[in-house]
């Protein structure tokens, strides 16, 4: 970082330096390794979340993502949550993450309780939840 200034720091043998516009900042040691740094306008890593609904067959998802483009292409996985050896299987149709990074997703489903999660090359994975049948 540079320009960049000290300042001072609790362990002997070590210091703290932030840049000059105060954007980013470093941890290091008396020899110059850094041993740590942070930029504060770094992007947030890639999550998700999901929620359902099955009403009847037919099972809807939507959930949220931070960290991913507009356009981001959401993979969703359904397990039939009857069978106890049942595997999660990837749908043919995705979702599209959009503008205020939300995605909704439609298909059918037979069993009264599945297990569903999604995910996308971002790399990120939501959680796995189970949903049951409602009339």
């Amino acid at each position: 970082m540079s320009p960049a200034i000290a300042l001072p720091a609790p362990v002997t043998g070590s210091a703290v330096a932030r840049s000059a516009d105060a954007q980013q900042i470093a941890a290091g040691t008396v020899d110059a390794r850094v041993v740590g740094a942070r930029s504060l306008n770094a992007p947030y890593p890639p999550t998700m979340s999901v929620q359902g609904r099955l009403k009847g067959t037919k099972l809807s998802l939507t959930g949220t993502t931070t960290g991913m483009a507009p356009g981001t292409i959401v993979t969703v996985y359904v397990r039939d949550a009857t069978k106890p050896k049942s595997r999660f299987v990837a749908q043919a149709k995705t979702a599209v993450v959009d503008a205020r990074g939300a995605y909704r997703w439609a298909g059918a489903a037979k069993p009264a309780k599945v297990e569903v999660f999604a995910e996308t090359r971002a790399p990120a994975v939501s959680p796995r939840i189970t949903i049951t049948r409602t009339r």
